[in-house]
């Protein structure tokens, strides 16, 4: 069984894995889990928390999803500058639709980060590259 949500459901006698939308919940699954005297399944997260980077190198959390948050923020800035100057933001994508129109977006790449890959894709983060070592 694989379960995908932020409640876990009681009647589960065994799970394989945990999709969990952020890496809290993912350590709060892993604490649960734990507590219940139950095997850790496979359990995957994103933001990339200096918590969970250290729970993947230790073996608990299988992955997380990177975000380089300096890189969005870069890319943000230079939008609202060039909006601000009259120009047009630049976009790469054209496929969201909120119901009312499609929405211009510039999508950047998350990183899938597992114990194997960590210290290559944090090899340029001040803050996280000293926990793959």
């Amino acid at each position: 069984m694989i379960y995908h949500g932020p409640t876990f459901r009681a009647r589960a006698r065994k799970v394989d894995g945990v999709l969990s939308p952020n890496d809290t919940l993912v350590r709060a699954i892993i604490t649960s889990v734990k507590s219940a005297g139950k095997s850790v399944p496979v359990v995957t997260g994103q933001d990339s928390e200096v918590e969970s980077v250290k729970s993947i190198m230790a073996g608990e959390q299988y992955s997380t999803i990177n975000k380089d948050t300096r890189v969005l923020v870069k890319q943000a800035i230079d939008m609202v500058k060039t909006l601000q100057t009259g120009g047009t933001a630049e976009t790469n994508d054209d496929t969201y639709d909120n119901g009312n129109k499609i929405v211009p977006a510039f999508l950047l790449p998350p990183v899938i980060v597992t114990k194997d890959n960590a210290a290559e894709a944090y090899a340029n983060d001040p803050k996280l590259s000293p926990l793959t070592k």
